[in-house]
């Protein structure tokens, strides 16, 4: 696993898979691999370092960054006297939220890059070792038994 430094840079940088993918040795390897596998850093610990330092352009726009960036990201912005939170695509606003403090509005972005990456790096394990569930659990959610690798044999109910 990398440093935490390397962690929240893979994070808001974006294309968590390829920067995952750069650390196995094969495909079929993520079968057996999560989210927890690449990450231990937190939420917390991410919204601190980015009300520290900014966000880095990538998977999320920030005020100071160049207009030409902010499409296909998720933005966080001030709006009069609240900040704006929400997913941009087409320079339509996504599942926008409001919020009175800009800590608040990076809390809920940073959680949102954190249950995207949850996804991305989490659907083949699920697949290979919880196909009796319906969907993966929510970010934060333990998964309902022990890993155990899935060229081991592990049963499939």
């Amino acid at each position: 696993m990398r440093n935490e430094d390397e962690q929240i840079e893979g994070l808001l940088r974006g294309g968590v898979g390829d920067w995952a993918d750069e650390q196995v040795s094969s495909p079929t390897e993520f079968e057996d691999l999560d989210f927890h596998d690449f990450f231990s850093v937190t939420p917390d610990q991410v919204a601190q370092h980015v009300l520290r330092v900014g966000f880095p352009i990538g998977v999320v726009w920030a005020p100071g960054q160049p207009m030409e960036e902010k499409d296909d990201r998720y933005v966080v912005e001030p709006s009069g006297a609240i900040w704006k939170v929400y997913y941009t695509q087409r320079g339509c606003e996504q599942d926008c939220v409001n919020f009175a403090t800009r800590e608040a509005a990076v809390f809920d972005v940073v959680m949102r890059v954190f249950e995207s990456a949850w996804v991305m790096l989490g659907h083949r394990y699920w697949h290979a070792h919880h196909p009796e569930l319906l969907c993966m659990p929510a970010f934060g959610v333990p998964w309902p038994r022990p890993k155990a690798p899935a060229s081991q044999g592990s049963l499939r109910m």
